[in-house]
């Protein structure tokens, strides 16, 4: 009898701990929206879709398969966030404070950035950032492999000593960029706006070392 029962209780097993994966406590979506304000919260899977939480403070909360697409999240504080698998495309960014963010197969598609602290979030593989405003913005030293920033515009930004290997900076705007020592190992700058980008010792995705820039 237990060898037939395990083809039964087996899947439904699986169907329980798959239901499990993203589900938020009810009482910290509550929290949130009535407060902006909910640390280290469960609000995994939650739908923020369209939500004003400009200036909400979220730190080390659980954010992972929520929809905060087209959310106002301007001058929020992110810190310490899990946003794996989370929606953000369209959402409106700008001087949020992503320090230790963790994001992997996060869409960003198209959201606002500029003036934000991205550089210290962790950027792991799948995060689609195509279209996306991070223009002006301090990102050296960071090390994104995979990411999707086609279309993006980061004119003006600095990546100075910048780790972006297997990167998708298609149709990208990169002028006036600061690129010097970036490594750009297989990346893909089809038509991206090089105009007046310093790539001082750049390497560039054939491997060669940029002498652009150099004085």
């Amino acid at each position: 009898m237990k060898f037939k029962l395990m083809p039964v209780l087996l899947p439904l097993a699986v169907i329980t701990m798959t239901l499990s994966v993203y589900s938020a406590v009810p009482g910290h979506i509550q929290q949130l929206q009535q407060t902006k304000r909910c640390e280290r919260c469960d609000l995994s899977g939650a739908n923020l879709q369209g939500a004003n939480l400009s200036y909400a403070k979220i730190d080390g909360s659980k954010l992972n398969g929520a929809n905060l697409s087209s959310a106002n999240l301007n001058y929020a504080t992110l810190s310490s966030i899990d946003f794996y698998g989370a929606n953000l495309s369209g959402a409106i960014l700008t001087n949020a404070y992503f320090r230790y963010a963790y994001l992997a197969n996060t869409n960003l598609s198209g959201v606002n950035l500029k003036g934000s602290e991205f550089a210290t979030a962790y950027l792991s593989q799948g995060v689609n950032l195509s279209s996306a405003n991070l223009s002006g913005l301090d990102l050296s030293n960071v090390t994104w492999f995979r990411v999707n920033l086609s279309r993006a515009n980061l004119s003006g930004a600095n990546l100075n000593n910048a780790v972006l290997i297997n990167v998708d900076l298609s149709g990208a705007n990169l002028s006036g960029a600061n690129l010097r020592y970036a490594k750009l190992q297989n990346a893909n700058l089809q038509g991206a706006n090089l105009k007046g980008a310093n790539l001082c010792n750049a390497t560039l995705p054939g491997g060669q070392v940029s002498q652009q820039g150099c004085r």
